[in-house]
């Protein structure tokens, strides 16, 4: 994203000019939610650059969801986001989830899914206890089985994982689609209309 702000900058005008309305999971959950043309961002990481594309869709009156890994807020790596940083975020109308907790994949290791379950909410919380409630979970490196979708889902509404497609608004994972520097701008606008 660091060195395509310009390209995301044009994404972000391609879904205003079509009409896309920004939106977290649950108001399209919502009864009677009528949204004509639902998208849903979402970044991975809590990458301190991040703050950056935040503040570009506020100009657009655009939000999304900033997935973060616990074990990093407070880790001092210049590179991640603070509990300063989160607070930022959350001011600009942007929701915070969270994405594992030391971001190790939970399918391989039982310690992350325990850590997950323990200490991820309360560490989130803590950062940022104006948001109060943490709907949406992303799997770190989109890693997920029945098990793990079990232990989650007791947790959040919302299991965002790295599966294409489209969501259903019935079940608990929602497909995402891995929009990448690599992949041409054709690929991103068809995918959305």
């Amino acid at each position: 994203l660091t060195e395509k702000y310009g390209r995301f900058d044009e994404m972000l005008q391609f879904l205003s000019d079509h009409g896309y309305q920004t939106v977290f999971p649950e108001e399209l959950d919502a009864e009677g939610a009528d949204i004509k043309k639902p998208v849903i961002l979402t970044f991975d990481d809590g990458r301190k650059e991040q703050l950056r594309a935040a503040e570009m869709m506020k100009k657009r009156g655009m939000r999304g969801i900033f997935f973060v890994i616990p074990s990093r807020i407070s880790s001092g790596r210049s590179e991640f986001m603070t509990k300063e940083d989160l607070t930022i975020l959350w001011g600009l109308g942007h929701q915070i989830g969270i994405h594992g907790f030391s971001h190790r994949s939970m399918v391989e290791s039982p310690e992350e899914t325990e850590a997950v379950r323990s200490q991820s909410l309360a560490v989130i919380q803590q950062a940022i206890p104006s948001q109060r409630v943490f709907p949406s979970f992303a799997y770190p490196f989109g890693h997920y089985d029945t098990s793990v979708v079990e232990a989650t889902s007791e947790f959040y509404r919302y299991l965002h994982t790295v599966s294409p497609g489209y969501w259903d608004r019935r079940s608990k994972l929602l497909p995402r689609m891995l929009i990448t520097s690599d992949k041409p701008e054709e690929f991103f606008r068809e995918y959305i209309l």
